[in-house]
């Protein structure tokens, strides 16, 4: 039997509280559709996808397989082999500010917790970017069949990739696509404020998601209507890393992130690409937005805009 609807399912994952909303099935091209099965499929592979890639977690495919290798090259399973390949767009798309080998200063900081901010980044200076690490395609023969896998190639030891800021999102999008798969129509994605609206409402209304105050992130500040898009918001205050000179933001670069700006808020068609939008627009918001997204800026003020004009006034 179909679950009743609206059909609400809320689990905890990835550090953060996730909500599966699931307003309207397809019955009439998926006469089982259910949404309680929907959303029991989303939190399982979502689980999943934390187990994986888990930087923090010794046992996690990300740390015994990357980040704990033995070889310069290692060739990945498919799903890690299309990760792989959308950071490499993104990295190319944000001039390569978006830096997942960030894992390399955090593991260096586990190590020395005193070193001071620019040490650590000039010590690994080898060891980040998209300079540190590149795909490779490797033929290779399975019972006389010849097969095309993928091989992720590391030179520096001490790169280290953490996914933080790319799983969650992915996760956000593969919910979406076992939404659409089993019937979903209309639903409503949201890991910790990394958010997908599939469709609109039953009543054809586009989905309103709330922006929260960056400075009270409690309350909202403005919403936005959004519809088969994503919604990514990034804030700099509200998490911090500690150096042994300095704190910093949570969101971490070389060169630290633009003080005028509090918070970015990306909409795009993919929650993976908005959230490596509006990460890289708070470290350098001179990267060209594509025609297809759009932005949003809270300022040290609190106010609102739509460009970075008011970074040079």
């Amino acid at each position: 039997m179909n679950s009743k609807l609206p059909f609400v399912h809320r689990f905890h994952a990835m550090t953060v509280p996730c909500e599966v909303q699931i307003l309207s099935l397809d019955l009439t091209h998926f006469p089982k559709a259910c949404a309680k099965s929907i959303a029991d499929e989303i939190e399982q592979n979502t689980h999943r996808l934390e187990g994986k890639y888990n930087f923090y977690s010794d046992n996690s495919w990300l740390t015994r397989q990357i980040n704990q290798r033995t070889t310069s090259e290692v060739e990945l399973d498919s799903e890690s082999a299309e990760v792989f390949e959308h950071l490499d767009r993104l990295s190319q798309l944000t001039f390569d500010t978006f830096d997942t080998t960030v894992g390399s200063i955090k593991h260096l900081l586990k190590q020395k917790p005193k070193m001071s901010h620019s040490h650590a980044f000039q010590a690994l200076s080898s060891a980040l970017g998209k300079q540190a690490w590149e795909l490779k395609e490797a033929i290779g023969q399975e019972e006389t069949v010849d097969l095309q896998r993928t091989r992720l190639h590391v030179p520096d030891s001490r790169t280290r990739f953490d996914f933080g800021g790319v799983i969650k999102e992915y996760a956000v999008d593969q919910a979406v696509k076992i939404g659409k798969r089993l019937g979903a129509t209309s639903m409503l994605v949201n890991f910790g404020g990394d958010i997908y609206a599939l469709g609109t409402k039953p009543d054809g209304s586009p989905f309103n998601i709330a922006v929260l105050d960056p400075r009270d992130n409690k309350t909202p500040f403005f919403a936005v209507p959004i519809t088969d898009a994503a919604l990514t918001t990034s804030a700099h205050s509200e998490r911090q890393m500690q150096f042994g000179d300095k704190t910093t933001s949570h969101i971490l670069s070389k060169q630290g992130v633009e003080k005028k700006i509090l918070s970015v808020t990306a909409i795009a068609s993919s929650t993976l690409e908005a959230g490596v939008l509006s990460t890289s627009l708070t470290l350098n918001p001179n990267i060209s937005v594509p025609e297809e997204s759009a932005v949003i800026y809270i300022d040290d003020q609190l106010h609102i805009h739509q460009s970075t004009e008011f970074l040079h006034s």
